[in-house]
């Protein structure tokens, strides 16, 4: 079973009360907090003329029919460098038409990758995922090419959202998704892209601990819009306010850029 898609009529009402909180979205779809927006704006400007680009966790790319226009040219990179692959230990990702190869791996055996085969991996919405990190850390430095860059997205352990989806048992997540998508709020996910979480890679020091030896870091915490807002404009604007002025380390993403040692 899957979540309903959102109507015309609330996609609208989301996009008008967004519009309230950041009234540069009536000029483009990009607002000044996109973390998707900026996220793929670094990797374009790491990216080496001919690049061989690895999208670690692709899943089945949702956002093909989320983002449009320059956003949509903006986070997709396909055309853009010499070879794109899309990898992901679900079978979803056969269905990936923004990659060049489709590949499904077993997160228990080695990456199927040549060593030093990508001049760039990046992940969005994966390393929370991640069972084993050292493992996946190690793997990634391996495949990597000297001084490639890995560039990953994932929820801040810490933040409000990740801390909710702790205490809520793994069990109910996708029922918990499906009631919220239903009403409006800001994920869009189907229920069949809701995987486990373990949110061992999740923070600044898990990061750093994670990398020592293998990658420089350059990883920061960073704000994003609102989200599980359940369409409600007051609700919007009190998260909004909290992920601005919380301390560093309770923020709601976290931005890794690792380069390789």
């Amino acid at each position: 079973m899957t979540a309903k898609p959102m109507s015309a009529s609330m996609a609208k009402a989301k996009k008008s009360m967004l519009e309230a909180i950041y009234p540069e979205l009536a000029v483009s779809s990009i607002s000044r907090v996109d973390q998707r927006a900026f996220f793929f704006t670094q990797i374009r400007s790491l990216l080496p003329p001919n690049a061989d680009v690895l999208d670690f966790g692709a899943g089945r790319d949702k956002w093909a029919t989320l983002e449009v226009g320059y956003k949509h040219r903006l986070t997709h990179l396909k055309g853009d460098c010499k070879r794109l692959v899309a990898c992901d230990v679900d079978q979803g990702v056969l269905e990936n038409t923004a990659s060049d190869e489709q590949i499904v791996f077993d997160p228990n055996q080695p990456l199927p990758f040549a060593d030093a085969s990508f001049d760039l991996v990046y992940s969005w919405a994966v390393l929370e995922h991640i069972e084993h990190p050292d493992r996946t850390f190690a793997e990634i430095h391996r495949i990597l090419k000297p001084n490639g860059w890995y560039c990953a997205w994932t929820p801040n352990r810490f933040g409000y959202f990740a801390v909710a989806a702790q205490i809520i048992p793994e069990s109910l997540h996708a029922v918990v998704l499906k009631k919220v998508a239903a009403i409006g709020a800001s994920d869009s996910r189907q229920t069949k892209d809701v995987f486990p979480t373990f949110y061992r890679a999740n923070t600044y020091n898990s990061i750093a601990k994670l990398s020592r030896g293998l990658f420089e870091n350059n990883s920061f915490y960073m704000v994003g819009p609102p989200a599980y807002h359940a369409g409600s404009k007051l609700l919007a604007r009190t998260i909004d306010c909290y992920n601005r002025f919380v301390p560093m380390f309770l923020k709601p993403y976290l931005m890794v850029f690792l380069r390789k040692r």
